[in-house]
């Protein structure tokens, strides 16, 4: 079996995206745009693998934390890119897998994992089938006290790219009423009803905060014609919204 430690792959492409702290934001393969693939594909001649946790994998895929020291000493040097004739060799660079996702990770020589991307669906096969009969490399690290982004990243799973991009600025939209002065009961209740009208009944003596907090709750489910109106009507009163919503359109 090869060491855990010792494995490496050839021939790695991808698209890489700049301080992502949103795994669901380090796009599969199938949707890069041809913008991306132009400006940003990458090529690795040689690269490091490693079977990590999935805690860890977490912990590289939605934030931009510090990597465990020890990670960062077992991959130092061993990605290599062949420029003509000459070999270039990557600081800190590398493959992760926890069995279930694969993520490229080029920490630009830092310490955090600055650039991430995907595998076209081969070489994850390759990744998966290099590290199956493995046990993960337990790394020391430690967690962040409070995470850096607004929601459990899971309630993107299954939404196309448009999707999600939508329903990451229909929660910046609602985010924004939490930090309302003037914190209008009628005006959360009437957008409220615009999603679930059938649930008003519910709401009758809620307070403001408990409408929103209900709301942001109940649209984590999905992507519906009721989240894109919702959202139209949310960016309908903020030009900044406005102009990230309609250019996903």
């Amino acid at each position: 079996m090869t060491n855990k430690l010792g494995m490496i792959v050839d021939n790695i492409y991808t698209v890489l995206v700049a301080n992502e702290i949103h795994g669901y934001n380090v796009v599969e393969c199938h949707e890069w745009s041809e913008e991306e693939k132009k400006e940003q594909l990458k090529f690795f001649d040689r690269m490091p693998v490693l079977k990590i946790t999935s805690e860890l994998m977490d912990y590289i895929e939605n934030g931009m934390n510090e990597l465990p020291e020890q990670l960062l000493k077992d991959i130092e040097g061993k990605t290599k890119v062949k420029v003509i004739h000459a070999w270039t060799t990557v600081k800190y660079a590398f493959v992760a897998t926890d069995g279930q996702r694969v993520i490229v990770v080029n920490t630009n020589e830092s310490d955090r994992p600055r650039l991430k991307g995907r595998l076209v669906p081969r070489m994850e096969q390759v990744i998966y089938e290099m590290t199956e009969d493995i046990e993960p490399t337990t790394y020391e690290y430690t967690k962040p006290e409070r995470v850096g982004y607004l929601f459990d990243p899971k309630i993107m799973i299954g939404l196309t790219r448009k999707e999600r991009q939508k329903k990451e600025v229909l929660y910046y939209g609602l985010q924004d009423f939490e930090y309302e002065e003037n914190k209008n009961l009628n005006k959360i209740k009437y957008y409220y009803g615009e999603f679930n009208y059938d649930g008003l009944k519910d709401i009758e003596n809620n307070t403001f905060e408990q409408i929103l907090h209900r709301l942001m709750n109940e649209v984590k489910t999905g992507w519906t014609k009721a989240h894109d109106k919702l959202a139209k009507l949310i960016v309908s009163t903020d030009e900044y919204l406005a102009e990230l919503y309609y250019a996903l359109d």
